[in-house]
Order: structure tokens, then sequence, then C-alpha cells
């Protein structure tokens, strides 16, 4: 609830560059990832997280203190051969209860292949809590090696 506070302050800041092996501490939950480049292609940080795998496609972080976060930003790349169902787009959810409940943030849906691009999304006040977690999901895709993010 709104007065919940952990035993031990939690980080107000996650960032990873994916250059070494995954941190379950930062990242509890990654489904059908891999380290790597896309297509031989550096990212801004050298290695990325690609998402190509069949079935579930998740990243979830660990919970952390957003009461003063206004926004969160990453770099993202989207890869398709055809133009995706509207179904396939990715979803930026938060949760302030452990997981039990997501809220959707924003939606990236691309109907071909993208640059680079640098995301830059501003919080809710929803979200704006001593313990958030985040989630990208892609709750459908084409299978293995289709529709890479």
């Amino acid at each position: 609830g709104s007065y919940c506070v952990p035993v031990a302050p939690l980080p107000t800041v996650l960032k990873d560059d994916f250059n070494s092996n995954l941190h379950p501490d930062l990242w509890p939950e990654v489904y059908g990832a891999d380290r790597g480049n896309l297509n031989g292609e550096t990212m801004k940080s050298g290695t990325a997280l690609i998402f190509k795998g069949e079935g579930l496609r998740m990243l979830v972080s660990r919970d952390l203190d957003c009461t003063h976060t206004l926004y969160t930003q990453f770099s993202f790349k989207f890869i398709t051969k055809g133009t995706p169902e509207r179904s396939h787009s990715v979803l930026l959810q938060f949760s302030s209860s452990g997981g039990i409940t997501w809220h959707l943030i924003d939606e990236f849906y691309f109907t071909q292949t993208t640059d680079l691009l640098f995301i830059n999304v501003p919080l809710p006040h929803t979200a704006q809590t001593n313990a958030t977690r985040f989630r990208l999901w892609q709750p459908y895709n084409n299978g293995k090696k289709e529709e890479i993010w």
C-alpha cells in the first residue's frame, strides 16, 4: 500500500549497457532475449539485449525508488520483414504492487524496421512510488527471429 516502505532503501537509478552477463539482481525476469548485436550493428553501448526468441518476450526490472523520477529512457530498435499486426507491439508497463498488477505507460508499434531510437517517456504520477518496477513485454510475435527488438 501507500504506507509500505522497503526495509533497505531501493536504488533510484537502473543503468545497464549489457556488455557483461545479465545481473539477476537488476533484471529478475528475462524471457526470449540474448545479449549480442543486431545484424552486426553495434548499439551505442556496444552490446544490446535482443528479443528474438520463440514464445514469451519480456524484461522485468527490479523494484526502484521512483518517488523523484520524472522519466525513463532507453535505446530501442525494431526489425521486421513485413508489416506486423498491431497486437505485436511492445508495451512499457509499471507495477507498484510487486508485479501483481501492471499499468500501461506507453506502446511501441512500428510498421517497418526502425533506426536506433532514443526513447524518453515521462512517468505518470502513479508510477512515482518508493517501489516501482518496469516491464517491456511483447504479448504476441510471429516466432523466432521475427519482429526483433
